[in-house]
């Protein structure tokens, strides 16, 4: 098309147009630029031809729309396809993987491009075809007596070559406008820049979207002359959504590598609303048109964001290679990795022209993905698909009238070899995707123009298909039912399959590199995903198990070496407890054993053992090989070993200072263990009764949580299941205060009898070191980032490790090392026993432990008496020391008068 004209000229008119005549249309907006600007570098002289007539001569499309029903009906269609890619020229196969690569992306040779555009014109003809022969053994709908009467029939179809651009797509489009062509409806064109384009250009013409998932296009006040019989990118996302979230898969953790293309922000746009609903946590990351580093900037985002499920949404299939290497480089290619890919990522025809060397980063990223394409209902139901049995019924004079219609014929600029089907071309080769959707576009434009025919009183001389016409319109078809969304221009889901998921598996190697095949194991039908019985889903380690984890994670797990420190000073606890016990047991005759009352001194090694087991129930996680369910009993028995052992310890340290208060005390002449110990069996009993109604009711479990400061970073530890357990950990801190602060005013009154009867001062530095432990564990427990697993542990190890040995320790061990002194050196002076109290005359007082000649008491000192009975042991105390001294010094004299009397006792 040749327009003798300047370009200012042009430029200027154009202006006008969009400005005036044309001004509602240029509303609509991407970005900041305008409809005008946009278009006006695309479209600049058959933009200028499009206003011309639009604006100044009353628009040439609605003049020539429309169809001619006074005479033989006929209604011509114009169906628009890519049979060419010139948008770099004439497409040349380059050796790399296999395939062409054009600009942004990677499309497939020549032929194969031409073959399956060849598909889709033979689907439109048919159903043209069909409507005009009234065949309803695809549509049951056409069998109706109003459509066996209907005049309205479908003359040849134009088809038109786009070359997948969109000037060359307005530019043939133009061209038919100019030669009086009367045109009632256009099918295409395949990109939604081409369609957008076209609604501007057609006017009131009726132009059906039959592949774009460009949601924009639904919208009816922007888009009035468009009608989209496929499913807009709201459907597709949410269709993905459903089969990685909880409907489906319950992937959960899902990052997003994506272009800013409108096909992947509308995808996004519209998958974030539906994360929330699905149990979804979405991670985004961009990459931008030849740009490696914002590659390497986008898989770093998903390695920061630790998700293990990625799914790819662009239109630059170019792409893939890079991003295959970068993520082999980051370590996200592998068994626990799933990459999902949405279908422009990897055509159809991509796919099966890629090749891979083996093992290289590309052929392991799409060893077990999957891919989510458009699918036709004849992909997956073959033998009972009405549309594919009509079309293998096919014969040759469908093919003689396809060759003689292609629009190659005698227009092939760059003599491009293109596809041409032979007599049994039908029989052969199956339908291209799409088809089904091509074909209800047909049946669609003659159901409508029909039912407008109808709807009339009379027949008007010319019949105009009209957009809302088309939208009210009912039918079974190819592609299931045809019905559209009240409001907009899009069609309904119900009863559609739309969508399915194909699984990327490994094929054959050929000259050392790798095919693929590719399996649909899954479609979805609207409202949910249904499975194919006949093909499992097999991921990247050849199982049909999911990638797990769902997440890389820092799981904190406890380092090896803390563990065995902990686990080092646990035995060394209980070792000690036991060392200790088994020593107090092998000299319980001793004479200050017996007055340290060795029953108690055993319960106390006891409650050391049990509370040094606590450490045990917090020194293992999933690293060790423990289950979930075997990390909870240990968190069942943790409070178990704390606070029995921590009241038994002091119960037991108790009674026995008890029991010598009282007997120093004069307050019974024989006191008996099972009375001093029944306040402390009160006090277990009851913390018996808690823990068992906490471990009944809100028992503690083992849970790995995410940490707050850091989403990658989770931690393992003890939670109640159901409820805070802060009412039963009070009840027993409770308990542990009393216990306490009772012992600390035991201590009290017992502060002035001997060591070797109550040790007073080696337990409260005990109890002193018990408080210390409480101060500086507390505020680290607290105060600290509960990712730091290590720190928390050891910070509980040493805590449980003085608890259970402080009292051992400071209680037991002087003993030892005064038996042992003993043992070594000699019994010295200062060691040896007090003399004991002589309270009056041949009565005693009796202390388990001590023997004497006599036992009990008859009467109570009295108080008056108690002065002078001191003095007089003070001053035989006296004369003892003398004695002894002579004797050191060699002085005998006085030794036979000494050994006659008798030594008072305690």
């Amino acid at each position: 098309m040749m327009i003798d004209c300047k370009l200012e000229i042009a430029e200027a008119k154009i202006e006008r147009c969009f400005s005036e005549k044309c001004e509602k249309k240029t509303k609509k907006t991407r970005g900041t630029q305008s409809t005008w600007q946009k278009y006006r570098r695309l479209f600049s002289v058959v933009a200028f031809v499009s206003c011309i007539y639009g604006c100044e001569s009353s628009t040439i499309t609605r003049a020539k729309h429309g169809l001619n029903a006074t005479g033989d009906g006929t209604c011509q269609l114009v169906v628009m396809l890519p049979f060419t890619d010139t948008r770099k020229g004439p497409p040349q196969n380059i050796a790399k993987n296999g395939v062409t690569h054009h600009g942004r992306g990677v499309w497939p040779d020549a032929e194969t491009l031409s073959k399956n555009s060849y598909a889709l014109m033979a689907s439109a003809q048919l159903a043209a075809n069909h409507f005009n022969e009234k065949d309803s053994s695809v549509v049951p709908e056409l069998a109706g007596h109003n459509f066996q009467t209907c005049s309205v029939r479908f003359s040849d179809i134009i088809f038109l070559d786009t070359s997948h651009r969109e000037k060359i797509a307005a530019n043939n489009f133009i061209d038919l406008l100019l030669n009086n062509t009367s045109i009632c409806a256009v099918v295409g064109p395949e990109t939604p820049k081409a369609i957008d384009g076209l609604g501007i250009l057609a006017d009131s013409i009726p132009v059906i979207d039959y592949g774009s998932m460009d949601n924009r296009f639904s919208q009816k006040d922007e888009f009035p002359a468009l009608v989209r019989i496929f499913p807009d990118m709201r459907i597709f996302a949410e269709a993905m959504a459903k089969y990685l979230g909880n409907t489906m898969l319950n992937r959960k953790y899902v990052s997003i590598i994506s272009d800013h293309s409108d096909y992947s922000t509308q995808f996004e746009s519209f998958i974030r609303p539906l994360e929330g609903a699905l149990g979804l946590n979405l991670i985004t990351a961009n990459v931008l048109e030849n740009s490696i580093k914002s590659i390497d900037n986008a898989i770093s985002v998903i390695v920061k964001g630790g998700h293990n499920t990625i799914v790819l949404v662009t239109e630059q299939p170019a792409l893939l290679e890079h991003i295959a290497r970068m993520a082999d480089e980051k370590g996200l290619i592998g068994e626990n990795y799933f990459w999902v890919i949405a279908g422009r990522s990897l055509p159809r025809a991509y796919l099966e022209r890629l090749r891979a060397a083996p093992n290289s980063p590309l052929d392991r990223m799409l060893k077990g993905s999957a891919v989510f394409r458009i699918i036709d209902p004849f992909m997956y139901q073959r033998d009972m698909d009405r549309f594919l049995i009509n079309w293998m019924a096919q014969d040759s004079s469908l093919v003689s009238q396809l060759n003689s219609l292609h629009p190659l014929k005698g227009n092939n600029p760059f003599q491009v070899d293109y596809f041409v089907g032979t007599d049994n071309y039908f029989q052969m080769n199956d339908p291209a995707p799409l088809s089904s959707y091509i074909y209800d576009s047909v049946i669609l434009t003659g159901i409508s123009a029909c039912e407008l025919l109808m709807s009339e009183e009379k027949i008007p001389a010319k019949l105009e298909i009209t957009v809302n016409e088309i939208l009210g319109t009912r039918f079974l078809g190819a592609s299931g039912n045809v019905s559209f969304e009240e409001g907009n221009n899009g069609r309904s889901p119900g009863g559609l399959s739309a969508y399915g998921v194909y699984n990327i598996r490994h094929g054959d190697i050929v000259n050392g590199l790798r095919g693929f095949d590719s399996s649909l194991t899954a479609i979805y039908q609207g409202s949910g995903w249904d499975k194919i019985s006949a093909t499992e889903f097999t991921y990247y380690d050849e199982t049909t198990s999911q990638p797990t984890p769902l997440r890389t994670t820092n799981s904190n797990f406890l380092a090896t070496g803390r563990h065995v420190v902990g686990l080092t000073l646990m035995g060394m606890a209980i070792a000690n407890a036991t060392g200790c016990c088994l020593w107090i047991w092998l000299m319980r005759n001793n004479k200050k054993i017996l007055a340290s009352q060795p029953e108690f001194l055993c319960v106390l090694c006891f409650g050391s053992a049990v509370t040094a087991a606590s450490i045990a129930m917090i020194s293992f996680d999933e690293s060790y090989g423990w289950s979930v369910n075997a990390l909870a009993h240990g968190c069942k028995a943790l409070p178990w070993c704390f606070f029995i052992g921590y009241l038994i310890m002091y119960g037991a340290i108790f009674s026995k200072l008890s029991r010598t208060n009282q007997v120093f005390s004069f307050r019974r002449k024989k006191v008996e263990i099972n009375r001093v110990v029944r306040p402390f069996l009160v006090v277990l009993m009851l913390s018996i009764t808690v823990l068992i109604i906490w471990t009944a009711i809100n028992p503690l479990a083992w849970v790995r949580m995410e940490n707050k400061n850091d989403p990658l970073a989770t931690s393992g530890k003890c939670e109640s299941v159901n409820f805070s357990p802060l009412p039963f950990f009070i009840t027993l801190m409770v308990m542990i205060v009393m216990v306490t602060i009772s012992l600390l005013a035991i201590l009290w009154q017992t502060k002035d009898i001997q060591d070797e009867f109550v040790e007073s001062n080696w337990i409260f530095y005990g109890i002193l070191a018990h408080l210390q432990a409480w101060v500086m564990a507390l505020p680290i427990w607290f105060g600290i980032d509960s990712g730091s697993t290590n720190v928390i542990y050891l910070t509980a190890v040493v805590f449980l490790f003085i608890f259970s040995t402080a009292l051992v320790v400071l209680v037991i061990w002087p003993k030892i090392f005064m038996w042992a002194h003993t043992k070594i050196y000699g019994e010295s002076n200062n060691s040896k026993m007090r003399p004991r109290i002589n309270l009056s005359g041949d009565k005693h007082v009796h202390i388990s432990g001590l023997r004497s000649s006599q036992e009990g008491i008859s009467h109570p000192i009295q108080p008056d008496t108690y002065k002078e009975q001191v003095s007089h042991l003070f001053a035989e105390n006296s004369e003892l020391k003398k004695e002894i001294l002579e004797l050191k010094q060699g002085k005998k004299t006085q030794l036979g008068n000494s050994q006659g009397e008798e030594l008072p006792h305690s």
